[in-house]
């Protein structure tokens, strides 16, 4: 199957947003404003139990095994997803 036959245009009126899984490839355009700057607001949902990737031998890169992106959130030598960055929003008992 061509992926290229699937990829959909979605416009989104300035002042508005879209939302999509985390493995929708996407990207936008260039700003073509030269007095307006393009804003983001990013907000990654995850489960409670999610851990990080284990970094046992792994000392000589900055983020162990994970990411650049949610690397910098890592505790050194720990596989916890820290609630200070990642706060609980929903759980079992419904939301917090």
């Amino acid at each position: 199957e061509n992926i290229f036959s699937t990829i959909e245009s979605v416009p989104v009126r300035m002042g508005h947003a879209v939302l999509h899984h985390q493995d929708v490839w996407h990207g936008s355009g260039p700003n073509l404003s030269s007095t307006r700057h393009r804003r983001a607001l990013v907000a990654h949902y995850i489960r409670g139990d999610v851990k990080f990737a284990d970094d046992q031998g792994v000392d000589d890169q900055p983020f162990g095994k994970s990411s650049y992106i949610y690397g910098r959130y890592k505790r050194y030598r720990s596989n916890v997803v820290d609630e200070t960055f990642f706060p609980i929003v929903y759980g079992a008992r419904g939301t917090w």
